[in-house]
């Protein structure tokens, strides 16, 4: 017995070892691939680019930095950090093409970005600039063509029409290769987003694309056999996307949305495995994110021979302390004021109904199937423990940023739909 242990964890071991390999390959590739796409992105001509913002941007000031649309504190929109992405679309200096990729360059400095691009797109440059070097900017590989073609407002009423069909294709997919009910989680996630809210922001409409690409991709590959061992590479490359084109918005989500799916279509599975797949699909993720991140440090060290892991580790440790406005507040304060937010857009009373109605599913579920309905949803209450997992460690940002960090909770709200609308036993 002691060879045949010797010889499973040799095999273990090794596996292991090829695993680690392919993904620091993976990574390899993908920070080459990413870096490179930005580097042509930024040899485009800058002048349409600020043309066609030229035609919106007394609307843009207009709206100031933070415009809450109807007076709600949850539908405010972050005209601040979508004039940084702007900014860092037209902006253009004599830099060469390589650090303007690494450093990403925008108008002036931090403290009024929507009047510091009005300024530059109307006046040119004033020879001032800022940039957000930690950051990939991945989102400037479609920003920077979009804007090339049309206008900011002209985004927004594009967006609105892409995000609604790119929800009709991830329904249809997942209700002809699986089941409806697959669908109804992330119809419920899409909701909470505030799709109302979302498509006027570039900021917000980041992580929207990439969670629901990686549904959707999830699901033309999951294999039918029920073979899950490579999935761990999926999740690696989603962690790397994530981490390529947001802005540290609400990367959870890819992550959560994800999972809840893997778990309505392996719940057949026997004990516990499940839940141990979740925690190994959740690490896989989490080397992407911080791996993609890293390799972003390392290559802008390596090119500008500046320390670029000082000024991203210094931000790391700010975002994740109890500091805010000046003084002290506890982890906790960070989940009670994204779940009050939260309440803005499911109010208490929606909140009971929709409970009260999901346990009574639940009920009738449970009954049918009681052996695979407990590790089922013991997987999912994990993965909807996520976003509080998530604001406990980034106190600070998710504290200072609640009005879109909330958001991340669309993971728990389409958890709790897939509890009630969980897949019955059958070969998928």
């Amino acid at each position: 017995m002691s060879k045949d242990m010797n010889k499973s964890f040799n095999i273990n071991s090794t596996e292991i070892c090829k695993t680690v390999i392919r993904c620091l390959i993976m990574l390899l590739i993908s920070a080459l691939i990413g870096f490179i796409l930005l580097i042509f992105v930024y040899m485009l001509p800058t002048a349409p680019m600020k043309a066609n913002l030229n035609q919106d941007i007394d609307e843009i000031s207009k709206e100031g930095l933070y415009p809450a649309i109807h007076w709600k504190f949850s539908n405010t929109l972050d005209n601040f950090t979508d004039s940084l992405m702007m900014g860092a679309a037209v902006y253009d200096n004599e830099e060469t093409i390589v650090n303007k990729a690494i450093n990403a360059y925008h108008p002036s400095g931090f403290e009024n970005p929507v009047q510091d691009l009005t300024n530059y797109v109307r006046n040119g440059d004033n020879g001032e600039h800022g940039s957000y070097t930690r950051y990939w900017h991945g989102y400037l590989v479609f920003l920077k063509p979009i804007l090339s073609m049309t206008d900011y407002l002209m985004w927004r009423s594009i967006n609105r029409v892409l995000q609604i069909i790119v929800m009709v294709a991830l329904t249809l997919i997942l209700a002809k290769r699986f089941s409806w009910k697959c669908a109804v989680p992330m119809v419920a996630a899409f909701m909470f987003l505030r799709p109302n809210i979302i498509y006027y922001s570039l900021q917000y409409s980041t992580m929207f694309y990439v969670s629901m690409f990686s549904v959707m991709a999830l699901a033309l590959i999951y294999p039918k056999n029920g073979d899950n061992k490579r999935l761990v590479y999926f999740y690696f490359v989603v962690g790397i996307v994530t981490n390529y084109f947001d802005y540290l918005t609400y990367p959870a989500l890819s992550l959560g949305l994800c999972l809840i799916l893997c778990a309505m279509l392996s719940q057949s599975q026997t004990g516990f495995k499940n839940i141990v797949n979740t925690i190994i699909y959740s690490v896989s993720w989490a080397f992407g994110y911080a791996g993609m991140w890293i390799s972003k440090w390392t290559i802008a060290t390596i090119l500008t021979g500046e320390n670029k892991f000082s000024d991203a580790i210094s931000s790391i440790v700010g975002r994740s302390s109890t500091e805010a406005y000046g003084g002290t507040i506890s982890r906790t304060a960070a989940i009670v004021s994204n779940m009050q937010m939260a309440s803005e857009v499911i109010t208490p009373i929606i909140v009971m109904v929709i409970i009260i109605s999901l346990v009574i599913i639940a009920i009738l579920q449970w009954r049918r199937q009681l052996k695979l309905f407990l590790p089922y949803t013991a997987n999912i209450l994990i993965i909807a423990a996520i976003p509080f997992v998530w604001y406990l460690v980034l106190s600070n940002h998710s504290y200072i940023h609640l009005y879109f960090t909330f958001r991340t909770l669309a993971i728990t709200v389409a958890a709790l739909f897939a509890v009630a609308f969980n897949i019955e036993k059958k070969k998928i």
